[in-house]
């Protein structure tokens, strides 16, 4: 079987693109890839003291585990990205799929040993090889709605495949309570049913192909230039600089929200059941105002303007949940846990989809690559900020709420300077042969 799936029906001679209904098992395949990724990243988040009990460890021991999965995240990001532009999406996901698993195994293997320095071991192992996976996924949803989706569809695929990450990372935090149950008994059960999960979901890897027989537009027809070429574009193209700062602003402020969220609320007099709720609210309007502005971008082609305006949005949430944790007040802390949803998980497809589109035409991948790269790299500088910002004694973070402000503020008004052209959608326009089957 070759990288490229065949028709199953026969082209009409007048048509020069085509949509195959595969595409939908690719966005699903890549959207599961990523959700046993990210479910795996934050499985010990709710449960640490109970993981650091089983493994007779301390609580911080177990936190850094996510210190290991990011270390790989910047290990792997260059042959990661070089993997998916030079050898498609196909080999790109079914590594991921594998590496994925192989980590999930190791981790669930330190049940084996006797000695509490192997058990360390494989779980600091496994936890490597886990975020060594994650560019290889996570930077091909740009350049699989790129390869298989017209540009009417591909935000919305783009989007799609993205909200695996905040749907994998509540699935990961929600399964560790209802399996080990504050019994240090059952962690290394869930270490298996995660392996399993990994190994199941990670089987839909080999549904993806690198392209359709019949590319589904002009930009996917001519292909994207030579990877290292595409490096050198990139780091003159300014307007792509200025998306980054936009992603970086945005991205980290989300992520710290999500990280933060009840050591921010509590010392207020919330509980953390409270807490939980603020995240669901995160998430749940994420979620739908990302699918919503995916399908409503696809049709309109307003990507600048949605950044525009949902950057405001999101800066606002943040102003809205510091007056609102600071001063107690239960109902603007949940109206700006929604604004901050709507506002920050949009945005991320949208930047992935600009980022392509600024870059026109090195390959999405690349861009997709670096946006996350300089994100993750500043957002782990402001974690470590965020925790020498909170009070002695009381330990509040009022302090650490005023740097995800400035860090969403930052990102509005770079939306506002950001300027660059569509040129790949400027360029399918310009294409008065540009049929679709």
């Amino acid at each position: 079987m070759t990288s490229n799936i065949e028709s199953a029906t026969h082209k009409n001679s007048h048509t020069k693109f085509k949509l195959y209904p595969w595409r939908f098992a690719v966005v699903t395949a890549i959207f599961f890839v990523i959700l046993v990724n990210v479910m795996q990243f934050g499985a010990y988040g709710s449960i640490t003291p109970t993981v650091a009990k089983h493994y007779d460890t301390e609580d911080w021991v177990i936190n850094n585990l996510n210190v290991w999965n990011l270390a790989a995240f910047f290990f792997s990001v260059y042959p990661g990205t070089w993997l998916l532009d030079v050898y498609g999406l196909r080999p790109a996901i079914i590594t991921a799929a594998g590496l994925n698993a192989f980590g999930a195994l190791l981790r669930w293997l330190s049940f084996a040993s006797d000695s509490q320095t192997t058990k360390l071991g494989l779980l600091s192992a496994g936890s490597f090889i886990i975020g060594a996976s994650s560019p290889l996924s996570a930077d091909a949803v740009t350049k699989a709605a790129a390869h298989w989706f017209s540009g009417e569809g591909r935000l919305t695929a783009n989007a799609v495949m993205s909200l695996a990450t905040p749907i994998g990372g509540a699935l990961g935090l929600l399964l560790g309570p209802q399996i080990v149950n504050n019994d240090p008994n059952n962690v290394d059960f869930f270490n298996m049913i995660l392996f399993i999960l990994s190994l199941v979901l990670g089987l839909a890897s080999f549904l993806v192909f690198n392209n359709p027989t019949t590319p589904p537009s002009q930009s996917a027809e001519k292909g994207t230039i030579e990877f290292k070429q595409g490096l050198k574009q990139i780091f003159k193209n300014g307007g792509f600089w200025i998306l980054v700062v936009v992603f970086t602003g945005v991205y980290a402020s989300f992520q710290l929200i999500s990280t933060f969220l009840s050591n921010y609320v509590t010392p207020y007099g919330f509980s953390e059941d409270d807490s939980g709720n603020f995240g669901v609210t995160v998430v749940g309007s994420g979620i739908v105002a990302a699918i919503i502005a995916g399908v409503i971008l696809d049709r309109t082609k307003a990507h600048k303007v949605a950044l525009k305006v949902l950057s405001v949005v999101m800066c606002l949430g943040c102003i809205g949940l510091y007056f609102g944790t600071t001063n107690s007040n239960l109902v603007l802390v949940f109206v700006s846990s929604a604004l901050i949803g709507i506002g920050g998980l949009p945005l991320m497809s949208i930047s992935f989809e600009l980022g392509a589109e600024a870059t026109y035409p090195v390959a999405e991948a690349t861009s997709t690559g670096l946006l996350m790269t300089v994100s993750q790299v500043f957002t782990i500088s402001m974690i470590f900020v965020t925790n020498a910002l909170a009070e002695s004694g009381s330990g509040k973070l009022w302090k650490g709420l005023i740097c995800v402000i400035a860090l969403s503020f930052v990102a509005m008004v770079g939306s506002f300077a950001y300027t660059s052209d569509n040129r790949r959608i400027e360029m399918e326009k310009s294409d008065t042969s540009n049929s679709l089957e």
